[in-house]
């Protein structure tokens, strides 16, 4: 009996982490690796990537991430006089995030910084390759 029901306790964590799993992984993979890569470079290197990535990660759980995300297109507009259109960075943030981020990785990706994710990269790929597939 207490076996029978040990089976099903494991079972059912197996359940919601394979449930949970899809959402965690497109998190990181459509937001926190990118906007880490962005802030590494609009700080110049002075922040790693892992670690504003952690910190925008962590944010992301309380619903304020984009908050933290738009101080730093307003950073990048500042360096290549980008002008604020069509709206407030920080509106831009909380409407739609992943184009925002999208913007500025693109942004910076056209201006020649390397956007590679270096060693994560092939186990990102086959992560989601397997949620994919």
């Amino acid at each position: 009996m207490m076996e029978q029901q040990v089976l099903q306790g494991g079972l059912l964590a197996f359940a919601i982490a394979v449930m949970i799993l899809p959402i965690v992984s497109s998190l990181v993979s459509v937001h926190v690796l990118p906007f880490g890569q962005i802030a590494e470079i609009v700080n110049k290197g002075s922040i790693s990537c892992a670690a504003s990535g952690a910190v925008y990660g962590m944010l992301a759980l309380t619903g304020l991430s984009c908050l933290y995300s738009c101080v730093y297109r307003s950073r990048l507009r500042g360096q290549y006089d980008l002008e604020e259109a069509p709206c407030a960075d920080c509106l831009v943030h909380i409407c739609c995030e992943t184009c925002s981020l999208s913007q500025e990785y693109r942004e910076l990706k056209n201006r020649g910084f390397d956007m590679g994710i270096g060693k994560l990269a092939p186990l990102i790929i086959f992560s989601i390759s397997l949620l994919y597939d």
